[in-house]
């Protein structure tokens, strides 16, 4: 049994509220700790006096619960969470606090990384460092409180090439079958907070930098210097695909956008005060590029599939072995199964994306350069025309587009373009050589 202490004076201001999941695992804990608690000196002096009659109005009628447990229960459920010497502690009011057990933490393997479940206690922890650094979305900065109250504090940690991240419990539901998950990068003490979202077009995981309002509404979402630049790790991709699969929950939260936005600064606004957008600073401005014939030309147009080769074979993906392999819920494709590869050199990793209809696209590349407060890389890998994804909007197919399998917006990119890459029939050789 925890030890229950005196509650010495202090601030509400870093109360948290009890959402009805935290109130179950008090009611939990307290009927599996009964006797301890009702022998405890602290509790037992209230019994008698003040706590006896601040529990008359008792959860008696509450189903399947003793009339014991329930005046106990009250004094609990009037409590609130909050943090005390940097732990997450339950403040049952009369009474004093209570730390509860800390669950034994759960691990995952995701082969170069590890991800670990903390308990929700120690997420809002966590977050009594929590740096937002962002303009308030319509009038409103998010705060821990409204994170917490949500279900989107810190609940899985994973440490990946010195940079720890950590991830809210659920990925969030935007609408229009997209998705989203609250991430924090620690940087020393603090934890800032970063919005990762799904890309419906490529079915990878991309940060958001920067949005554009209009009217009151979200308008646009920043890319930076290109969606590459803003594409996540392959082993937070990993992560991002294991939290996201389709028996996991996604949140409605009550105000989704502000979840998504409060992270971040708007545009009009940054541009108006000259402030800095974080990507800008930490993240190369020009790219990383791959010896071969993928990058247009100054008439912009897009090179013709059979074009885009490999100049330097050094570079290109060694099929030999697949360096990670994960399968991702998208709302576009359905269920893909992403398979990364490593350049024959060894100095890049390439996404491989692949549907149940078996067309194949290229998710995006990587280097090692390092991991910044963003969860970004420091430099981006651009692949032009080769990672051309099998849905793409109609604007942007300049004739190639295929309207049998299209969907919505998206007309299909693979029939007539993507199915004629070289480097993607490479590929499918393959896997239909490890078939038989």
């Amino acid at each position: 049994m925890n030890e229950i202490q005196r509650q010495p004076d202090q601030a509400k201001a870093a109360a948290a509220p009890l959402t009805p999941e935290k109130a179950a695992r008090i009611r939990e804990y307290i009927r599996s700790n009964m006797a301890a608690l009702e022998a405890h000196p602290v509790t037992a002096a209230y019994k008698r006096g003040a706590f006896k009659k601040y529990c008359e109005v008792t959860l008696a009628e509450t189903p399947n619960m003793p009339a014991g447990e329930a005046s106990l229960i009250q004094g609990f459920e009037q409590g609130y969470w909050q943090t005390h010497k940097g732990e997450a502690v339950f403040n049952i009011m009369a009474m004093g606090y209570i730390k509860l057990p800390e669950p034994a933490s759960r691990t995952k393997e995701l082969g170069v990384s590890r991800m670990e479940e903390v308990t929700s206690e120690r997420g809002w922890g966590l977050m009594e460092n929590l740096s937002v650094r962002a303009h308030p979305f319509r009038g409103q900065y998010l705060n821990k409180e409204f994170l917490w109250r949500e279900g989107l504090e810190p609940k899985y940690k994973i440490d990946i090439e010195g940079r720890t991240v950590w991830f809210a419990s659920n990925p969030y539901n935007l609408g229009q079958g997209r998705i989203a998950v609250v991430g924090y990068v620690q940087e020393g003490q603090n934890l800032i907070a970063r919005t990762y979202y799904r890309s419906n077009s490529q079915g990878v995981w991309r940060y958001l930098p920067n949005y554009l309002m209009q009217d009151n509404q979200i308008q646009w979402y920043g890319k930076s210097h290109g969606e590459e630049s803003i594409t996540v790790p392959i082993a937070l991709q990993k992560a991002l695909a294991e939290m996201s699969k389709p028996d996991k929950k996604i949140l409605n939260v009550s105000n989704p956008e502000l979840a998504f936005a409060g992270t971040a600064r708007e545009i009009r606004r940054a541009n108006e005060r000259n402030e800095p957008i974080t990507h800008f600073i930490e993240v190369a401005a020009d790219p990383v590029q791959v010896g071969g014939n993928f990058y247009r030309g100054y008439d912009r147009r897009r090179i013709p599939p059979e074009r885009l080769g490999f100049i330097d074979n050094r570079q290109k993906p060694d099929f030999s072995r697949a360096v990670e392999r994960w399968q991702q819920t998208t709302q576009l494709y359905g269920t893909i199964e992403v398979e990364v590869f490593a350049s024959r050199d060894k100095s890049l990793q390439y996404m491989f994306c692949r549907d149940a209809k078996g067309r194949a696209w290229i998710g995006g590349a990587e280097n090692k350069s390092k991991i910044k407060t963003t969860g970004v890389r420091e430099e981006w890998v651009n692949l032009g025309d080769l990672a051309t994804p099998a849905y793409e909007y109609s604007s942007q197919c300049e004739g190639y587009g295929s309207s049998r399998n299209s969907k919505g917006e998206y007309l299909d990119m693979y029939e007539y373009y993507i199915s004629k890459i070289p480097i993607i029939q490479e590929y499918l050789a393959t896997k239909q050589k490890t078939r038989r």
